[in-house]
């Protein structure tokens, strides 16, 4: 989205920071609870090559801390090895992530953390709302810390001896507490909160740990094909970020066309909605030479993620991608996009090259080629011959998708007034969510069945008592029956059917209390409510 500075100014950068008037309120807390304190503060960000879509989120994040007013000096800053000197009590530290670099999983940036958290005060800013955490590679946990005073190290701090039990380290030994924020007003304001602190003050917010000696990583899952790995995809995402991936399919991924396709095509979607395909390894970073006369590659898809994707896009929306990037990538990189030639009937009107950057191109252009199919088969079969490296053979970049996902005219698996034909059949077709898009507060949500049919009257049923009641509650909707007869599944599929009737969709597990009690903790902070010291 289009960022708007504290000014309320829309500005040319694309951010998701879209209440900056609060979080500049929120900064204010600095000098509203220690007036006469000096404070100076460091912005490091990941350097990870993933972050790149994050860069202008980055920036305009240090700007607010500037325009606050309430620093003595703002600093921004890759995030690497303690500097001489390092930070003192005067210096605070903002690391900005979105916790999907390797190193966060293999404990590379959990060192880097306990430098930064033993000499200053050091916390985490999460660029994905507080739901999507799981997902990365930041584990988090619920917890009161008990402040070592204003702007003191992390090595200070402790946490509350009764509450650990969750899996967080106990008190004590290498571990460092380290608190993660939100990029929202909520997440800044606990921070003041922590910073201004007077010694021995407990403040509730979720912390991870640093230590200089991680645990090395559990073994890799086996590598899915990308057939498997999208259809993972499919039952963890909304339709929303579904569709999205499908457009960006037949993107190449550089940032600013990226931007161009989304806020043209899906001005509601957010680069949260983009960093899932990052969370669900379909893409990875890419680093290289830029071409001469093109923008730089960000990032590339998973070999055969781009013709899963597109199997089940519409014809429409392919022809609109490839318009919008040949409209923003002009004549000048007319040689890296002839696609549009392709498409209007003309011969490749010039060589693409066989060199990566080159094949990196052509990739998203043999993938459309091959999705729309018929005479569009050869032309794609023509370009994988001629960007593939000297003295190998052609290899297909878009796997052929399985034979329940080939393309059709018009085979939708986002929202769309057509009907759909990759459902069973006799099934009847989802019906059209109106509204918002998705719940501003979602988690914890099992991943949808596919392969879910039937229970019609079971849904319909649910859906209208929901509704006469206006209100959801526990025991008057409970569902009942023995135990493995779908309980759950009907209950999952009440909830993607109905994602844009609801403001508030939070998925509590009641398998033991102590489960329903921390669910419900995490719940707190999402509603704007402060959970108790005690709570746990």
């Amino acid at each position: 989205m289009t960022a708007v500075d504290g000014r309320g100014v829309p500005s040319a950068r694309w951010t998701d920071i879209t209440d900056p008037q609060g979080i500049l309120r929120a900064l204010g807390g600095l000098r509203e609870r220690r007036p006469h304190r000096a404070w100076d503060v460091v912005v490091a960000v990941d350097p990870d090559p993933g972050m790149a879509v994050w860069h202008d989120t980055a920036v305009e994040f240090t700007e607010l801390l500037r325009r606050s007013r309430v620093f003595r000096r703002v600093d921004r800053r890759r995030l690497g090895p303690l500097p001489p000197g390092g930070p003192s009590c005067g210096r605070l530290t903002l690391v900005v992530t979105d916790g999907n670099a390797p190193g966060w999983r293999t404990g590379d940036r959990s060192r880097t953390l306990h430098q930064w958290a033993g000499a200053g005060a050091l916390a985490v800013v999460h660029l994905l709302p507080h739901h999507a955490w799981p997902e990365t590679g930041v584990p988090t946990w619920p917890l009161s810390l008990r402040s070592a005073g204003p702007g003191a190290p992390n090595r200070g701090h402790g946490t509350r001896p009764g509450q650990v039990g969750l899996g967080a380290p106990e008190e004590g030994g290498p571990y460092l507490p380290v608190p993660v924020l939100e990029l929202a007003p909520r997440g800044v304001e606990s921070w003041v909160r922590l910073v201004t602190a007077a010694r021995g003050t407990w403040t509730r917010l979720p912390l991870t740990f640093a230590t200089p000696h991680p645990e090395a990583p559990p073994p890799a899952h086996r590598d899915r094909g990308p057939g498997e790995r999208v259809a993972a995809f499919r039952r963890s995402v909304t339709p929303d970020v579904l569709g999205l991936a499908t457009l960006l399919a037949a993107t190449p991924l550089a940032v600013s066309l990226i931007r161009r396709v989304l806020t043209r095509l899906r001005p509601e979607a957010r680069i949260v909605d983009f960093t899932q395909l990052l969370t669900h390894r379909l893409i990875h970073p890419r680093t290289g030479p830029s071409p001469a006369d093109g923008p730089p590659l960000a990032y590339d898809f998973a070999p055969g993620v781009r013709g899963e994707l597109l199997a089940a896009g519409r014809t429409e929306d392919l022809r609109q991608v490839v318009g919008l990037v040949g409209e923003a990538l002009g004549r000048s990189a007319h040689r890296l996009w002839q696609v549009p030639e392709l498409l209007a009937g003309r011969e490749l009107s010039g060589p693409l090259g066989r060199d990566a950057e080159a094949r990196a191109w052509a990739e998203p252009q043999i993938a459309v080629l091959h999705a729309l199919s018929g005479p569009h088969a050869a032309q794609a079969r023509a370009l994988e011959q001629l960007t593939a490296a000297p003295g190998t053979p052609a290899v297909r970049t878009s796997a052929p998708p399985p034979s329940h996902l080939r393309k059709q005219e018009d085979l939708v698996n986002q929202p769309s007034k057509q009907p759909r034909t990759d459902v069973p059949s006799g099934a009847p077709p989802q019906p059209e969510r109106r509204g918002r898009s998705t719940p501003a507060v979602w988690g914890h949500v099992p991943p949808r069945n596919p392969n879910f049919t039937g229970r019609e009257e079971l849904l319909d049923a649910l859906h209208r008592r929901l509704r006469k009641e206006k209100a959801t509650a526990v025991l008057p909707n409970a569902l009942h029956g023995m135990g493995g007869v779908g309980k759950s599944m009907l209950a999952v599929e009440y909830v993607y059917r109905h994602l844009g009737d609801y403001d508030v969709v939070w998925w509590i597990s009641a398998e033991r209390t102590a489960q329903i009690a921390l669910s419900l903790v995490e719940l707190a902070p999402q509603l704007g409510l402060e959970a108790g010291s005690d709570a746990s």
